[in-house]
Parts: structure tokens; C-alpha cells; sequence
């Protein structure tokens, strides 16, 4: 059930406290999108006691909603049509992420401009790693379900070539922030994580850009690392 979280007429959507962790989405009251509105809503929640390691604040407008699921055994034709019909439609959507001592803000206004800000010390989704420059584009987290634990997928670009060592070291960096949950890390030249079905057909914080056609898809990769404290690995999907 929905909560009011104050006068403002926000309400409050969900609220998932887990060890080190803190999530929460809050749909913001008409009229009440603005940059200075959600900027005092992020500032509020890393405010909270105690601190924890990862915070996750979705922020919705009226124009604004979570990304679609993909269902499973995705076509390409299936995803690009979704893909075209979600970078049309208007999406009020913001999101604070805060790990360790680091915070941003990355908003996306009703016209598709997307503003980023760093709230306290660096940016946390700009990881440098043996001198590559990665970016995370997304996090996606999973119920456990029968004998699936509970998981998060971290999606990351970066520009340089992917290589096994960088994802495994990236892999160790960003595992010890979500203890308890099964990391998985997924790596690519682009945004475009058609056939990963945890990843959002338009990841509402990409600056919207040419697509791949079915064709040139292929000719991409994905480097997924993923396993234990004690045992890793990474490999080519």
C-alpha cells in the first residue's frame, strides 16, 4: 500500500531495508517535479540513520513510471519496437545512488533531458580501473525465488576494450556493497543490453542514440562476471 510521507503530497511507494542497504521510491506530488523539489528529497534520504553503504531513491513525476520487464525469449523485433514507443513517451524519472561516501542525482525531465549531479564526494557510477573508465549505466535487483537467491545485475559500459581482469576487479570492488545478494556484473562497449532480460528496453538515464540494427547487434559483446568472494569468473556472452 502507498504511504504519505509528508505534506507535500508525495507518497511514498515502497520502502526495502537490507543489510547495508536502503531503497525507496516516492512518486512526488502535481506539479511537484522540479529539480530543487527532488534535489531536497535526495539531500533528506542520505540524511537518514544510520548511514548505509548503497541507497537507491527512485523519484517519479506524473509523466513517470518504473521500466517495463522484458518478457523471456526477447526478439529483437519485440525489443525495438518497445525500445522506440519508450523513447517517445514523455518519463519523469530520477534516481539517487549512493554508495559508500559517494552520491549522485541523475534526473530525466519531461522532455527527455537528463541532468546529473553530484550530491557529496564523487560520482559513485564512474569507476576507474587500471586506467579504463567505466560507467554504470544501471542497477537491477531480483526477488529470491525458490532456490534463486536474491540477486543484482550491475550493468557498465566503458570505451576501452573489454578485458576478464578489469571485470573481475570491478566485480570485487562493487560485490561488498550488497552482502547477502548474488552479484552479477555485465559489461559492454554500448548501452545496448538487448537480450539481458533484467536490463530496461531504454534505460531512462542514456541520452537517447541510433540503435543497433538485428544485424549489427551480433557484432557487439558482453563480458558477465559473477560468483563468490573466494571463486570468480568472467566470460564473453
Amino acid at each position: 500500500m502507498a504511504l504519505a510521507i509528508g505534506s507535500s503530497g508525495d507518497t511514498l511507494l515502497r520502502v526495502v531495508n537490507r543489510e547495508g542497504m536502503r531503497q525507496k521510491g516516492i512518486v512526488v506530488a502535481a506539479g511537484s517535479y522540479t529539480q530543487a523539489h527532488i534535489e531536497r528529497l535526495a539531500r533528506a534520504e542520505l540524511a537518514l540513520k544510520p548511514h548505509v553503504n548503497f541507497t537507491q531513491l527512485w523519484v517519479y513525476g506524473a509523466a513517470g513510471g518504473a521500466p517495463l520487464p522484458k518478457p523471456p525469449h526477447l526478439t529483437y523485433e519485440y525489443w525495438r519496437g518497445m525500445y522506440d514507443a519508450a523513447v517517445r513517451s514523455p518519463n519523469e524519472i530520477a534516481e539517487l545512488v549512493s554508495i559508500g561516501a559517494n552520491a549522485v542525482l541523475r534526473v530525466r525531465d519531461g522532455v527527455g533531458k537528463i541532468h546529473r549531479q553530484i550530491l557529496v564526494g564523487e560520482d559513485p557510477l564512474a569507476v576507474e580501473i587500471d586506467g579504463d573508465r567505466l560507467e554504470v549505466l544501471y542497477f537491477a535487483f531480483s526477488a529470491a525465488r525458490g532456490y534463486v537467491s536474491q540477486r543484482v545485475d550491475v550493468y557498465v559500459r566503458t570505451r576501452a576494450p573489454l578485458e576478464a581482469e578489469v571485470g573481475l576487479k570491478l566485480f570485487q570492488k562493487l560485490q561488498v556493497f550488497f552482502p547477502g545478494l548474488e552479484v552479477s556484473i555485465f559489461i559492454r562497449n554500448d548501452p545496448w543490453f538487448v537480450y539481458e532480460p533484467t536490463y530496461p528496453f531504454a534505460n531512462p538515464f542514456v541520452e537517447d542514440q541510433h540503435p543497433p540494427t538485428a544485424e549489427e547487434y551480433p557484432n557487439g559483446q558482453t563480458l558477465r562476471c559473477g560468483g563468490t568472494a573466494g571463486s570468480s569468473y568472467c566470460r564473453f556472452e
